[in-house]
């Protein structure tokens, strides 16, 4: 239920009907972004380290960068909430599987090359939209 929750009040409230009612698309998308990322700087007290919440800080950013452009190109929820529920569940799977095997490796370590391949994404349609 986080992504859910996440995904409704971050790109739903914030993004589409938030502050892209009172500022440029860009400003809406980096705003929910930014506290996007926030929020998830109380997981220090969950017990993750320091530098391992200002590392989450940073990739929650590009992540709440990439999917508030998203909902801007689907205009609908559902298709992130579906990803945000496969990130979470890959990174928390990952962490209770620890295992040697290769294939579950890939398939719950996706995250990282996502977060590459969603900077690019992002950069284009930053690009793209900056050139509209």
């Amino acid at each position: 239920m986080v992504g859910v929750s996440e995904e409704l009040m971050f790109r739903g409230i914030v993004v589409l009907h938030g502050a892209l009612k009172d500022t440029s698309v860009i400003k809406s998308v980096i705003i929910s972004a930014i506290v996007f990322s926030l929020l998830h700087s109380i997981n220090v007290l969950g017990g993750n380290s320091l530098q391992e919440m200002i590392m989450q800080l940073g990739f929650t950013f590009v992540m709440g960068m990439f999917l508030g452009l998203i909902i801007l190109k689907v205009n609908s929820l559902i298709p992130l909430i579906i990803f945000h529920w496969l990130w979470d569940f890959s990174l928390i799977s990952s962490n209770i599987i620890n295992s040697q095997n290769a294939i579950i490796n890939i398939l719950t370590g996706f995250h990282f090359y996502f977060e590459i391949i969603a900077m690019l994404v992002l950069l284009v349609l930053v690009y793209r939209k900056s050139r509209a």
